[in-house]
């Protein structure tokens, strides 16, 4: 028996495809669902990082005004991550 339904359609051609189409289904949907959280979320992390800019830039205009200087280096023999 010929596996052609119709002309030009073939059955193994088809099962074929659909394997591939579902293998890429199941590699994109957990990592849909494992990035919707970060997605959701997106806009009060944003507003997040805004206050915390906001609070940075209040704090370092306290200490100017003050005559404080804010960046100030410290010798303590231990090493340094971040400047």
């Amino acid at each position: 028996m010929n596996n052609t339904i119709f002309n030009g359609i073939n059955i193994a051609k088809i099962a074929n495809n659909l394997s591939k189409m579902l293998d890429v289904a199941n590699k994109v949907i957990p990592l849909y669902n494992k990035v919707k959280p970060i997605i959701n979320n997106a806009p009060t992390l944003n507003n997040i990082l805004n206050i915390i800019n906001s609070n940075d830039k209040n704090i370092d205009n306290n200490e100017n005004k003050k005559g404080i200087i804010s960046n100030k280096k410290v010798s303590n023999n231990l090493p340094t991550f971040f400047q």
